[in-house]
């Protein structure tokens, strides 16, 4: 008598992710596109306050005329003159010379940088609050700002300091006859050939600090109000609509 020894057939799975890695990836990606819509949204209010802040105006030199001696300037009067009244005379002027796309300029350098600014200000947190919530998933007060500040720090060395730095020299390029720089690209290029890459850095101390805080505060309300409505359970979740109020906050 023979004995035939069968094997049950083997299945392979794949691969698949673990809770937190799927929530952090989703955490990522949603700030990505929520960055890349509030820049479509906000950017034309951000145009028109560079561009004020820019316009220091020139000086027009006035001659006035003594009727002794109507052909000759007896007195010259200096006064600035600023390109704009306002931010509707931003918008009107703008409009006039270069249309809707004119408000939109520089938009591409926004884009670049909002996008990963977001995924990564959301990544990391979401990574930050992993690491340091309890048992329930909750963080203590101090942690939420801890986890805030260092989601503001981070994000200003990987992308905040030369995203401001290329959004400045391009839309203040816009105002020569002849723009220096022909897209975000060559913008980014010119500067690490002409001053390194240090210039792309330039006011890193300014926006750490600023981003920094503005992350440990705006981080620690969001946490403190979900913790809030939940009663502090991690698995009960917040209505979207709810989510939204608490970001405006």
């Amino acid at each position: 008598m023979s004995l035939v020894q069968t094997h049950a057939p083997t299945t392979i799975q794949a691969p698949q992710l673990a809770p937190s890695s799927r929530r952090g990836f989703r955490a990522i990606v949603a700030g990505g596109l929520t960055g890349g819509i509030n820049i479509c949204i906000v950017f034309p209010t951000e145009f028109i306050k560079t561009q004020l802040q820019l316009d220091t105006g020139r000086n027009i030199m006035t001659a006035h005329h003594s009727i002794m001696a109507p052909y000759r300037a007896t007195i010259l009067e200096s006064k600035n003159v600023k390109a704009y009244n306002g931010s509707v005379d931003v918008v009107k002027k703008t409009f006039r010379q270069k249309g809707v796309r004119g408000m939109y300029k520089g938009v591409t350098v926004l884009l670049c940088g909002a996008v990963p600014t977001y995924s990564v200000r959301f990544g990391v947190f979401d990574f930050l609050k992993s690491k340091s919530c309890d048992s329930d998933g909750n963080l203590s007060p101090l942690a939420r700002l801890g986890c805030g500040l260092g989601t503001g720090v981070t994000e200003a060395t990987l992308v905040m300091t030369w995203v401001e730095t290329l959004k400045v020299r391009l839309i203040s390029d816009q105002r020569r006859k002849v723009p220096q720089y022909r897209g975000l690209v060559h913008a980014a290029s010119s500067i690490i050939r002409t001053e390194g890459p240090s210039g792309l850095y330039k006011g890193w101390t300014p926006t750490v600090i600023r981003q920094g805080s503005s992350q440990a505060i705006r981080f620690s309300i969001m946490e403190s109000l979900r913790s809030w409505y939940t009663y502090g359970d991690s698995n009960k979740s917040v209505p979207k609509p709810l989510v939204a109020v608490f970001g405006a906050i």
